[in-house]
């Protein structure tokens, strides 16, 4: 069976049905514009729709780090190492949006190798790394971001579609109010982590007694 987490089930205990013209046709329905059947009906809203779905549905995912989207890997390093500074480079996965923390202790960076994205660090052999993924399912999409992508869709593609200026303020700020919301219940869905602090900065900040080998050095 296929498992979909709590935030994608509907009111009456079924996964939501949703797909990528689906999608689209709920940003038309906000537009007041034709719905269509697929990307490639040969109608405006169709050949607009077809060239802003995906580049908007990637740039909301990465904009914030929605659970859905979190993958965590393995990454191990390259045999090709950075021309100089961090000794070891680590290729990022297929699909992989944006980084998020791999670890509270590691100095790192992105640039590109050879045209492929990596991680370049100084430490370690392997990197535990946890970041957003392309999600193109869009029935794994969690009900909160499909309502901000169909209003981001909306947004975009107003102008071609309406040329409406009044129409693009109210979809500005219904999409400010649906981010705020989205926002607000994924940030429910993790337990906060204690930050590490450096031994040093906690002893000369919180003066800890008989620690003045770190807070002078001593």
């Amino acid at each position: 069976h296929t498992y979909f987490p709590p935030a994608l089930w509907l009111n009456n205990g079924t996964p939501t049905s949703a797909s990528e013209v689906l999608i689209a046709n709920l940003a038309l329905d906000r537009l007041g514009a034709a719905v269509i059947e697929g990307f490639n009906d040969d109608t405006k809203e169709a050949n607009v729709m077809n060239r802003w779905y995906s580049l908007t549905r990637d740039a909301k995912l990465r904009q914030f780090a929605w659970r859905f989207s979190i993958h965590r890997e393995v990454l191990a390093a390259s045999v090709t190492a950075p021309a100089f500074g961090n000794a070891k480079a680590f290729p990022l996965p297929n699909g992989c949006l944006r980084v998020l923390l791999p670890s509270d202790r590691v100095d790192w960076e992105i640039e590109n190798l050879d045209s492929v994205p990596h991680l370049l660090t100084a430490y370690g052999d392997s990197v535990d790394l946890r970041f957003i993924k392309r999600v193109t399912e869009a029935a794994i999409f969690d009900p909160l971001f499909i309502n901000v992508l169909t209003l981001e869709l909306a947004l975009a593609t107003c102008e071609t579609l309406t040329q409406s200026s009044a129409k693009k303020d109210g979809i500005r700020a219904d999409l400010k109010d649906a981010f705020s919301a989205a926002k607000k219940a994924n940030a429910f869905e993790v337990i906060s982590k204690p930050q590490w602090v450096d031994p040093w900065l906690d002893a000369v900040q919180g003066g800890v007694y008989e620690r003045n080998d770190l807070r002078w050095g001593v």
